[in-house]
């Protein structure tokens, strides 16, 4: 018995390397409590970075949200990516996207075609992996069609914008509630 205890252990190490190295270095990288969307085999991951304590916060059975934002300030379309986990203040956070960037545009076609999106977890020994259902593919698609007629704009502009809104709007959670909420919210994350 115990030598399959130990089997059985050794296979979740395993696992656990194999799933630590699919994620990009780039989130390894991430101070804690930030939030990157990655797009990947024509589909965006959104990662939350953590270490282990802050990993520890929030519940096994997590209930995610995600919201597509976006504004336009003197020619700029200001795109924001919202992730807020367990309904949350505390629990919410941001990743900026310049659509007048091929990533950008990349990223929102992937979130227009896609029918869920994966939200990682990645502390520094631990990873937690989430699939929920993608409600903002309507709005990334209609940001897609329009950034065909839109003109484009310097990265300079971009980072102006970004900051005129952070003025407006200092915490992931007062960006969170800028807006009125989508009609479906509060989809309860499967653990893959």
């Amino acid at each position: 018995m115990a030598s399959s205890g130990v089997t059985s252990a050794r296979a979740a190490d395993r696992a656990r390397a194999r799933a630590r190295a699919a994620v990009p270095e780039q989130v390894l990288t991430l101070p804690r409590g930030r939030t990157i969307a990655y797009p990947h085999d024509h589909a965006v991951t959104v990662y939350l970075r953590e270490d282990d304590f802050g990993l520890s916060r929030y519940p096994r059975d997590l209930v995610s949200d995600l919201r597509l934002l976006h504004w336009e300030l003197d020619g700029v379309l200001v795109v924001v990516l919202m992730l807020r986990l367990d309904r949350n203040d505390h629990f919410t956070f941001e990743h900026w996207i310049n659509a007048a960037e091929p990533a950008g545009v990349r990223m929102l076609q992937c979130l227009a075609a896609q029918g869920d999106t994966d939200v990682v977890l990645v502390g520094d020994t631990d990873i937690r992996p989430y699939r929920v259902r993608n409600d903002i593919a309507g709005d990334a698609s209609r940001l897609v069609a329009r950034l065909r007629a839109h003109p484009a704009w310097t990265a300079e502009a971009f980072t102006s914008a970004v900051s005129r809104i952070g003025q407006l709007y200092p915490t992931p959670h007062a960006l969170w509630w800028s807006s009125p909420p989508p009609i479906k919210r509060g989809r309860r994350g499967r653990a893959r």
